[in-house]
Order: C-alpha cells, then structure tokens, then sequence
C-alpha cells in the first residue's frame, strides 16, 4: 500500500465522520437563527455553513486537478479571495 493509499483510506472515512458531526450540529440550530446575521461577522449561521461547504468543493476540485495535471491555483489577494467568499454565500 503506497502512503498516498494509506492517507486517503484514513483521511476520508476521518473527512467523513467530520462533516457528519458539522451537519448534526447544524441541523440542531433552530430555522430562526439560521438566517440572523451576526452569528460570523455580517454574515449568518446560513451563510457560514455555505461558505464551509463551498471551499470543502473548492479543496476537492482543486486537488483533483494537481493531481491530474500539477497545476495550482493563486486566488490573488485578500481583496479576491473575500469576494470569492461572498460570491458563494449569494
């Protein structure tokens, strides 16, 4: 079993067991407070579990393509990245 096998045969079932103690948790907010900004900055408790589970795609898509291909990606400054952040919660 070569180290990249044995990661991800840890990592995912880890990953996975993750995101379903992130959704249990989530699912126990009341519909009210979902939307109520505030819960992180501006934005709600909503709109932080968005942006969790876009840059978790985010992440998957681009290790998918440095694995396929090498290539990286530079998102700029913090100015782009915070409008890649918003662009997802909209």
């Amino acid at each position: 079993m070569t180290g990249a096998t044995q990661l991800k045969d840890v990592f995912l079932p880890q990953m996975g067991g993750e995101w379903q103690r992130f959704l249990d948790t989530a699912q126990g907010i009341p519909e009210d407070h979902l939307f109520t900004p505030g819960a992180v900055g501006h934005w709600s408790v909503r709109d932080a579990i968005i942006h969790v589970s876009a840059w978790d795609e985010e992440l998957a898509r681009l290790m998918e393509q440095h694995r396929t291909s090498g290539e990286e990606t530079s998102y700029g400054d913090d100015e782009a990245v915070d409008r890649l952040n918003q662009a997802q919660v909209d």
